[in-house]
């Protein structure tokens, strides 16, 4: 709910209490990691992103989710690295297909 809402650091809060309990749930850290990029906290995001794809190394939206993280934090070669990566999983991803042609790499 809080996150629908746009409160994101209550958000954060219900996932990391969720994290708690399921510590090897990789969805779990890959939404941690999207809240924190939402309260532009790009680092802390993409150490979650690297224990979601630990975790779960087929979870797509968590290589996405890093290159964007990446991307915001101005680490363009990395970003761009990843949404490829997205790609060779998953051709026809919408997300990572934009920010590539976004960056002129498509």
């Amino acid at each position: 709910k809080h996150e629908r809402i746009g409160e994101y650091a209550c958000a954060l809060k219900e996932y990391q209490l969720a994290a708690v309990g399921q510590p090897l749930n990789a969805k779990i850290e890959d939404r941690i990691g999207k809240l924190l990029v939402r309260l532009d906290l790009n680092a802390d995001a993409i150490l979650h992103f690297d224990r979601a794809i630990a975790l779960d190394p087929t979870l797509v939206n968590a290589y996405h989710n890093r290159g964007f993280a990446r991307e915001k934090l101005g680490q363009r070669k990395e970003a761009i690295a990843e949404y490829r990566r997205v790609l060779e999983m998953e051709a026809d991803h919408p997300l990572s297909t934009e920010r590539l042609k976004k960056l002129g790499e498509l």
